[in-house]
């Protein structure tokens, strides 16, 4: 879990409360569901977030 300090944020685009929410943590990235705050988290290596937001850029899940 994350602290009350923890920085989340999400998309200018979220409509309602059913949104992805993101907050930086060091050498992380964590995600959540901003419906369910106290629920599960993923960490994902900074490393690892910029490929994935490089790869929603370039359209490679297109597809999915």
């Amino acid at each position: 879990m994350t602290d009350a300090t923890t920085k989340w944020y999400k998309s200018s685009f979220c409509e309602a409360s059913a949104c992805v929410e993101v907050a930086p943590a060091g050498e992380r990235v964590i995600v959540r569901n901003s419906t369910r705050p106290d629920g599960m988290q993923l960490r994902i290596d900074r490393g690892d977030w910029h490929a994935f937001l490089d790869g929603i850029v370039e359209g490679r899940f297109r597809h999915l």
